[in-house]
């Protein structure tokens, strides 16, 4: 076998023995790929082949993984919304994709358990344009980096939308 591929190898072999075993203790079903993103989460890694390279056994993933917390991979909606009315403002950048799928109106999804609370916990996701919205401050994110801002009307609207969540303190 390729020396570049044993290690590659070696990595998803310990970690199928890991998966298995840890969703026979958590009762819960996992993907390989939880595996990996637990991992790379715990241990710091960037997506990429540095944590493939490392000597795993499946013993020492186990004991890794043992008390993370999966379901923030599995995040429990807590609301989608359709909105008649476009808020992204005009001039924010948007994906190539939204001018296929729609031209008016725009869908959000407010997850419980999000991996990644940022802007905000809850924060809302539209999809097709790749944007986060802050559900306290109406600031606009493609992942980490703010793009707009809606107006604080828009905002409160979302937000009476959302009576039975708990949303962040408003801070707009």
């Amino acid at each position: 076998m390729n020396e570049e591929v044993e290690p590659i190898a070696a990595f998803l072999r310990e970690a199928e023995i890991a998966r298995q075993k840890l969703g026979e203790k958590l009762s819960t079903t996992l993907r390989l790929g939880d595996i990996e993103d637990a991992l790379l989460e715990l241990e710091g890694f960037e997506k990429g082949p540095d944590l493939l390279y490392r000597s795993w056994a499946a013993g020492d993933i186990i004991d890794r993984l043992e008390g993370f917390d999966f379901s923030k991979f599995y995040p429990e909606a807590l609301a989608v919304l359709d909105l008649p009315d476009p808020i992204v403002p005009p001039g924010t950048r948007r994906s190539l994709e939204e001018r296929i799928v729609k031209i008016s109106g725009e869908r959000w999804h407010i997850h419980k358990n999000d991996a990644d609370p940022f802007p905000s916990n809850p924060h809302a996701h539209n999809y097709e344009d790749g944007l986060k919205l802050s559900l306290a401050d109406g600031g606009l994110y493609r992942k980490k980096e703010r793009v707009s801002k809606i107006d604080r009307k828009k905002l409160l609207e979302i937000r009476s939308r959302l009576k039975d969540i708990q949303l962040p303190d408003l801070t707009i």
